[in-house]
């Protein structure tokens, strides 16, 4: 039997620590990848950790929310994306009370004010503070101005890396007791051994060789894509022979002119936004992964390319210093040359992209959904006991 919402009685409870809660996670409007994969990921995985709690995916779609004995859904009214910060601000407090919620986890870097419970919210970076430049005027303004907010509202703030822990303290101030590092989770699917009939039909359907490049992710100006297009034709002219780039991914903001570049380049097979069943094989096939990113939160696709063991290439500087390590090569983001000089050693030597697949795999085997639910059951139980 299903989850059941509650009767609407407005009696809300507040638990011992260790007794079993209600968890509100909202889950309100985004695509697929980032903060949306976050959410559902994490509400699978607290609904299957050992236990009575309870966990509510509060969500615009609930129709498209995962179901369980103890996972349930609820709708929170959104006429458009659009309006997300009104309806979150008007809804979700009146939800918690009805739900009877001991923990509401806003997962998309806002919390609301007036909550009966306990908040939670994840703040997975702080890109529109350090690099507000790479964000359009108001709605860098507002993200800036949301996370403050949320980050000054809430009981305890997760985030998934070191680094983004250190940037809320030097950012925002926050109290370091107040934080909680919770990395994130790669997919099993991703670590699944992907037969060779898998990847040989993703790289039909999308017109790849059997050597190719990957880069995966949202296209928006601090992932600079326009950093590996320099790095390729720096490649071609010097006579290298370069393995196409397949360049998948959602088009997000101020990255019309990078696309249409990529779109006419020889060098490239645009995929656009991919099939979510084709993301493990594509990675796996892949002869190099590169993400020279300027800055990340946490780095959920290069985590998912160790994962499926293909060979990266990251941007240093933020959290994939700690995300990858020394599994796996980085160069300064916006250093075309540097990073022309790491697919080019990647390529030459097979010995080095073969350890370097093998040790991404190892290193990948710690972020699982899992873990990232037990750290995360065991910050609700200290945000509760703050509020008692």
């Amino acid at each position: 039997m299903g989850y059941v919402p509650s009767d609407g009685h407005d009696t809300q409870r507040t638990p011992p620590a260790a007794a079993p809660m209600i968890i509100g996670i909202s889950a309100v409007t985004g695509t697929q990848g980032g903060p949306r994969t976050y959410a559902l990921e994490l509400a699978r995985s607290l609904a299957a950790l050992p236990g009575d709690d309870r966990v509510v995916l509060l969500a615009d779609d609930p129709a498209q929310a995962p179901r369980g004995p103890r996972l349930g859904a609820v709708r929170v009214p959104m006429p458009f994306r659009a309006a997300r910060p009104l309806c979150e601000a008007w809804s979700l407090p009146r939800i918690a009370r009805r739900e009877r919620l001991d923990v509401l986890h806003g997962t998309k870097q806002t919390l609301p004010a007036g909550l009966p419970c306990a908040g939670v919210v994840s703040i997975h970076d702080l890109a529109p503070h350090l690099m507000p430049g790479t964000f359009p005027r108001l709605s860098g303004a507002w993200l800036r101005r949301s996370a403050a907010a949320a980050a000054r509202r809430a009981d305890l703030v997760l985030t998934g890396s070191g680094t983004t822990a250190r940037d809320l303290r030097d950012v925002l101030g926050v109290d370091p007791a107040r934080i909680a590092v919770t990395p994130y989770g790669v997919e099993e699917r991703f670590r699944a051994p992907q037969d060779a009939a898998a990847v040989a039909g993703v790289r039909a359907r999308h017109g790849l060789p059997e050597r190719y490049l990957a880069c995966v992710g949202t296209i928006q100006p601090r992932k600079n894509v326009d950093v590996v297009l320099d790095a390729m034709e720096l490649l071609a002219s010097r006579g290298r022979d370069v393995p196409p780039l397949a360049l998948a991914g959602r088009v997000g903001w101020m990255s019309d002119e990078v696309v249409a570049r990529a779109r006419r380049s020889p060098l490239v097979r645009w995929l656009g936004s991919v099939p979510d069943a084709d993301l493990p094989p594509l990675l796996a096939g892949a002869h190099v992964f590169v993400s020279p990113s300027s800055y990340e939160g946490f780095g959920l696709a290069v985590a998912e390319a160790m994962a499926a063991g293909a060979p990266v290439i990251g941007g240093s500087g933020s959290s994939l210093d700690e995300v990858v390590g020394t599994a796996g090569l980085l160069v300064p983001p916006r250093d075309a040359a540097a990073l022309a000089d790491a697919v080019d050693r990647l390529l030459g030597d097979d010995a080095l992209r073969a350890r370097l697949a093998r040790e991404g795999r190892e290193k990948a085997r710690s972020y699982t959904w899992e873990a990232t639910a037990r750290a995360t059951l065991d910050a609700y139980r200290r945000a509760v006991g703050a509020r008692r």
